[in-house]
């Protein structure tokens, strides 16, 4: 049983009823030799993703050999080298679903960590970024959770970002939204 923090809901709030769809966006920049694990967990979710795109930010190496066994199943851009903000920019960009979730190219995700994500979504309409806590594995063996030394913060949470990174860096963001908001600070090379 997952145990949800979050701020407590408005008065009245009632589940959506729908469950959202999400562009996992994987901004990649010289990342050949991990890429294909990322996307291959993007990939096999327990709740489909509404479209996986992969933002190729100007890498040298041999990428496209790399993403060949999933060419037709997903979606790549091509960009100069911008920064990471700028990856997720343009992967914005190229998104259709209704949230954005982030996925380094050195990352992987659960299986099961769209389909948690979509559940609390329905529940919490109210939420425009959502996420999970995520496992450090190194060579096979867990080493930690995210948010071990980095507590959730429920309450307070416009200030206490500025203090600590508790939302990590995999959110879903509500794609209207963030869309609303300029998108990423191109400013910020690490977004």
């Amino acid at each position: 049983m997952s145990r949800i923090l979050a701020p407590a809901p408005p008065a009245g709030l009632v589940p959506s009823g729908s469950r959202p769809t999400f562009s996992i966006v994987v901004p990649t920049y010289q990342a050949a030799a991990t890429i294909a694990d990322a996307v291959g967990s993007a990939l096999a979710q327990s709740y489909a993703a509404h479209e996986v795109v992969v933002v190729d930010d100007g890498s040298t190496d041999d990428l496209e050999r790399a993403l060949e066994p999933f060419r037709d199943r997903i979606v790549l851009v091509r960009k100069q080298n911008g920064g990471g903000a700028s990856a997720l920019n343009a992967g914005m960009a190229a998104a259709a679903g209704e949230f954005l979730a982030i996925l380094d190219s050195d990352d992987a995700y659960h299986p099961r960590r769209l389909e948690v994500l979509a559940r609390l979504a329905e529940d919490r309409p109210d939420l425009d970024v959502i996420t999970t806590d995520a496992q450090f594995i190194v060579d096979g063996v867990a080493v930690g959770r995210f948010a071990e030394a980095n507590p959730f913060a429920v309450t307070g949470q416009r200030t206490a970002i500025l203090r600590n990174c508790f939302v990590g860096g995999w959110p879903a963001v509500r794609l209207a939204r963030l869309r609303a908001v300029g998108g990423f600070d191109e400013s910020f090379r690490v977004a």
